[in-house]
């Protein structure tokens, strides 16, 4: 058996993945199922004349798996039944556990759910960072409305993301040496191992500034480009269209009476993205003026969304586009 080489399941899941998200028609249809499916969790959390209140993390955490899976298995879907949906969730908060005990038939499942974990798991933990964030800085959610109400691109919005994932993303790449090699006067041997934890970058004050600890998607430039994973795109897309319908829809206030960033101790080792240890009891109501029945689509490979609101007699009576990824 080989023991080294470009094989095995990692290598396979990659080389399936890269192509159904690159971007294009593959993707587009993709992300209008996901846009679809999430608007509709959207429009039945506004249907009350009251403020509902909601777990938003649970409340992301559901609406993000419905929707991913659903663009990513299609009719087939097997999260549409609620306790599978439950014991992967339940599953993934014991992961190390499972990993580090000697039990074959609970290692083994790694490999069924090592796929739908990449794709939803971090995503809805980016989600509700950014909504936290947002809401949290009345100045940013002023300018975030204000760029999607005046049909911005959003290159703009992406820099929130871009922020989000500062604050609270903890991977750690790992590369090897392949040849020996001088760094910055340090010496890097062949076949030495190289962790790049990313969390000591994001906090870099030398790198990011005085404000390094500070909410602040301005820090991003419009024209900075970086080489992301495969999957960037779809990720981008579902974080992008969630939060600019939820904002521009909803109000949103912590139970609590005031913003808080809630701990994260318990976090999962392996995580991407930090996760918090209790859910966000939070209170949302619909915007004035924004109410009534809203309308989604995704164009074609232009990467635009545009959603509508719907007045009386099924009239729209007003029309927001909002470019959700470059």
């Amino acid at each position: 058996m080989k023991n080294e080489g470009d094989w095995g399941l990692s290598m396979e899941n990659y080389a399936a993945i890269r192509p159904a998200l690159a971007p294009g028609a593959d993707l587009d249809e993709m992300n209008r199922v996901l846009i679809q499916t999430i608007a509709a969790s959207v429009d039945e959390l506004g249907t009350s004349d009251r403020p509902v209140k909601r777990g938003l993390a649970r409340w992301l955490r559901n609406t993000i798996t419905i929707a991913t899976t659903k663009s990513v298995y299609g009719l087939q879907n097997p999260y549409k039944d609620q306790s599978i949906q439950d014991n992967f969730w339940d599953f993934e908060g014991d992961l190390i556990t499972n990993l580090i005990g000697v039990l074959p038939s609970i290692l083994a499942r790694k490999g069924i759910v090592g796929g739908p974990r990449a794709v939803f798991v971090y995503t809805a933990a980016a989600a509700l960072w950014m909504l936290l964030y947002v809401f949290s800085y009345p100045d940013v959610l002023e300018n975030i409305r204000g760029e999607i109400g005046s049909i911005l691109t959003s290159k703009t919005d992406e820099k929130g993301v871009k922020e989000v994932l500062r604050h609270r993303s903890m991977g750690t790449s790992i590369r090897q040496v392949m040849q020996d090699t001088v760094l910055d006067e340090r010496s890097l041997l062949k076949d030495a191992m190289i962790q790049m934890p990313s969390r000591v970058i994001h906090k870099d004050a030398s790198i990011w500034g005085s404000d390094v600890d500070e909410f602040n998607p301005g820090r991003f430039k419009k024209d900075q480009k970086h080489k992301m994973e495969h999957g960037r795109h779809f990720a981008t897309n579902e974080i992008l269209a969630l939060v600019s319908m939820f904002v521009m829809l909803f109000d949103m206030v912590p139970t609590a009476g005031t913003w808080s960033i809630p701990q994260t101790t318990n976090t999962n080792v392996v995580a991407v993205v930090i996760e918090p240890d209790a859910d966000v009891e939070v209170e949302v109501s619909q915007r004035k003026g924004f109410d009534g029945i809203w309308v989604f689509s995704l164009m074609d490979s232009d990467k635009s969304l545009y959603y509508c609101r719907r007045g009386s007699g099924g009239r729209m009576k007003s029309n927001l586009g909002v470019r959700i990824y470059a």
